[in-house]
This record gives C-alpha cells, sequence and structure tokens, in this order.
C-alpha cells in the first residue's frame, strides 16, 4: 500500500511540475484537482517554517560580488545576455520558459528517486505532506532571469542564484520582490556579476581562514558551504572553460556522508548535443527561422555530448586546482605533497547516474517539451554525483 502511495505521489509531482507556468505571480499552476489538494497541504505545513535568516536574501550589498579569479565566463556571453535581461520572461523570445517545466519535473523526480533509495517508502509516505524540495539548499548556476530559481523556491528549496550578467540578475531579483509567493521574495539570493568559479574561491578563503580556529568550527563551515543540488542548466555551451567550470561546481556539492553512501548532493546539467540535428533544429530553426532567439545566441562547436561532458566529469580532480588568490600560478595536480594542494580533499570526480532527452512534439511552432529516454541528439539533462 505504501508502495503505491509512493508510486501516486511521484506522478502527482511530475504533472504539478509540467503544469506549472513559470509567468505566473500566484499559485494558480495547477490544472489538477488531486495536485491542487496536494499543493494545499505542501503550503499550509510549509508556509509556518519559514526561517527568518532568509529574509535578506535580496539585500544590494548581495548583487556585485565578483573576484578577480581564473574564470570559464566569456565576456562576450555575458554582453549578449545581459541585452536579453528585460525580455527574459517573455515566452516569445525566450524558448526556455517552455522547457523550464520538464527541467524541473526531472529535478524533482531524480531527488525523490534518492530520497527513496535512502529512506524507503516509509520516510516518503511520512512526508507526503511536505514540498519536495523543503529545506534543501540549491545553487543555480548561470540563473539568468529567475526562472528555474523561482521554480526551485516554491518547491521549498533556499536558493542562491548567480549569474555573471549584473544586469540580469539585478532584472531577475526586482521581479521576485513582486511575486505574491513569499517564498519566491525570500528564500531566493541573486548575486550578479559573480560565476561559479568566484563562488568557489571565496568559499575556500572563507574555509582557509577557518582553519586556523578549531577543528570543529572549520566542519560546520565546510558543512554549511555545500550545496543539496547544483543546477547547470543551458550555460556550460556559453562558458569558455568548461572544465573549470565543473571543477568549481563540484567544489560547492555536498560529498556522500561516508564513501560509498548515497546521500550526497546531486548535480544536474543540461545543454545541446554537438549533432547535424542540433543545428538543424537549435541554430537554423531556433534562430533563423523560428527568430526565437537572436541570430548568434549559440555556436555549434561549443555544444556538447554526454559523453564529452561525463569524461570531464571524470577528470576534474587531475585538473588545476581553484585559486582563490587572484594572480598566483597554478598548482600541479601531480604534485607528491598532498598537503601543500588544499583544495585536494574537497574536489571530487563526478559520475553521471542517469540521463534522458529533452525533445520537442511536433508541431514544433507551439514550443512543447517532452522527456525522453534514449533520444539526446539534441537537448539532453542528466544527473551526477561524487564518484567515491
Amino acid at each position: 500500500m505504501r508502495t503505491r502511495k509512493m508510486i501516486v505521489k511521484s506522478k502527482s509531482l511530475r504533472c504539478f511540475c509540467l503544469k506549472m507556468n513559470p509567468l505566473s505571480n500566484n499559485n494558480n499552476y495547477i490544472h489538477n484537482i488531486s495536485v491542487s489538494r496536494l499543493l494545499m497541504r505542501w503550503s499550509s505545513s510549509s508556509g509556518s517554517e519559514t526561517s527568518s535568516k532568509h529574509n535578506d536574501y535580496l539585500e544590494d550589498d548581495n548583487i556585485n560580488d565578483r573576484h578577480s579569479v581564473r574564470t570559464s565566463i566569456s565576456e562576450r556571453e555575458v554582453s549578449k545576455f545581459s541585452s536579453m535581461a528585460s525580455s527574459w520572461w517573455n515566452p516569445d523570445l525566450n524558448p526556455l520558459i517552455s522547457m523550464n517545466p520538464i527541467r524541473v519535473s526531472y529535478i524533482v523526480d531524480r531527488i525523490l528517486h534518492q530520497q527513496h533509495s535512502i529512506h524507503g517508502n516509509a520516510h516518503a509516505h511520512a512526508h507526503a505532506h511536505v514540498l519536495p524540495l523543503h529545506g534543501l539548499k540549491a545553487l543555480d548556476v548561470g540563473c539568468g532571469g529567475g526562472l528555474l530559481s523561482t521554480s526551485l523556491a516554491r518547491l521549498g528549496a533556499n536558493v542562491t542564484a548567480i549569474d555573471p550578467s549584473m544586469e540580469v540578475a539585478m532584472a531577475a531579483r526586482e521581479r521576485s520582490k513582486l511575486d505574491r509567493d513569499e517564498k519566491v521574495r525570500n528564500h531566493i539570493l541573486y548575486k550578479g556579476g559573480i560565476g561559479v568559479e568566484d563562488l568557489a574561491a571565496k568559499t575556500k578563503t572563507t574555509e582557509t581562514a577557518t582553519a586556523t580556529a578549531t577543528a570543529t568550527t572549520t566542519e560546520t563551515t565546510n558543512k554549511e558551504q555545500d550545496f543539496d543540488l547544483i543546477c547547470i542548466l543551458e550555460v556550460i555551451e556559453h562558458a569558455q572553460d568548461p572544465m573549470e567550470l565543473l571543477r568549481s561546481a563540484s567544489s560547492l556539492l555536498k560529498p556522500p556522508s561516508t564513501p560509498g553512501k548515497n546521500d550526497g548532493g546531486l548535480l544536474f546539467l543540461s545543454t545541446i548535443n554537438r549533432t547535424f540535428k542540433s543545428y538543424g533544429m537549435a541554430i537554423l530553426g531556433g534562430e533563423y527561422i523560428m527568430r526565437k532567439l537572436p541570430i548568434g545566441t549559440h555556436n555549434w562547436n561549443n555544444f556538447l555530448s554526454p559523453s564529452e561532458v561525463q569524461h570531464m566529469m571524470q577528470h576534474i580532480s587531475n585538473s588545476n586546482p581553484i585559486n582563490p588568490i587572484p594572480n598566483k600560478p597554478h598548482d600541479n595536480d601531480d604534485n607528491t605533497n598532498a598537503s601543500t594542494n588544499t583544495n585536494s580533499s574537497t574536489i571530487l570526480n563526478l559520475k553521471q547516474i542517469h540521463l534522458q532527452g529533452m525533445i520537442l512534439q511536433p508541431p514544433f511552432l507551439d514550443m512543447r517539451w517532452k522527456l525522453h529516454d534514449s533520444d539526446t541528439d539534441i537537448n539532453w539533462i542528466a544527473t551526477y554525483k561524487h564518484d567515491t
């Protein structure tokens, strides 16, 4: 009976995410009465548990937080997307709006799958009234105008949303202030003018300084800096150094409590495969024919296949360490003295644990997306965890 209830809950959540309209400023997303009742139970149970520590998430001093470190950020790409700040939530000009529900559905499904594998059906039944991402720390890398961050916050996550474009992050922050959902207003920390490398370097600097105190304090600080889920969605194809992007993200992902245990954080990555089909659909179709994106938004040579990303994930610890001090030469990873590499204990390789394609359903003009188990020829999304 409990297994049956778990299946029903999973289907309801999937329906909830697929029906969710990211353009709405209220909670009227649901067209299915059973899911509506489920959402009402979530809202009533989680609303009173809002932590006051998140009330300062939108302070002005959080916006400009850029450090001079080794970075994957392309200033040309930053300038390109900064020009889209005012139109980010326009469904006629941003295909990510129509894609967002299936991305959220995928993320929720994988997190529920992990929780079920750890705790079993009894835990799922006991927490059926709780939002699926309640209490989880999420990092949205390249958050843009806040499409994904908004959805994650609505589902209960405490979101840190970073973007190298100051203009885009400020537009996202201002929009969130007007949202009727308290979770969106108070549980998203937008940081503009910052990349994941900057965040990782700042975190590393904090950990190094804390290491001069007691071991107990260091452990607490490290735990507070780890994220339960990190999302790099439609971002890596715009990075000039994908390996550095992945390496920095890995350093911020919560590791398993013990080697081999399944309770560590999950990293979600989606991008476009480098195939003839993707050139035809994403560039010729999306930019030149349908005009869903400005011409030049994508560079086909920067698209990556799942196997290419997996190869990079498996060699993260072999790349140069994150450098928290500007202009300092990077150490070599083959240094025989492990203690001199202050980051060696925190950088772990990542392994792919799940992969699905994201495909447009005909007719393509209405931009209806669905997940596909095997078709990764164009868009794909995958889940990664630390390889211990």
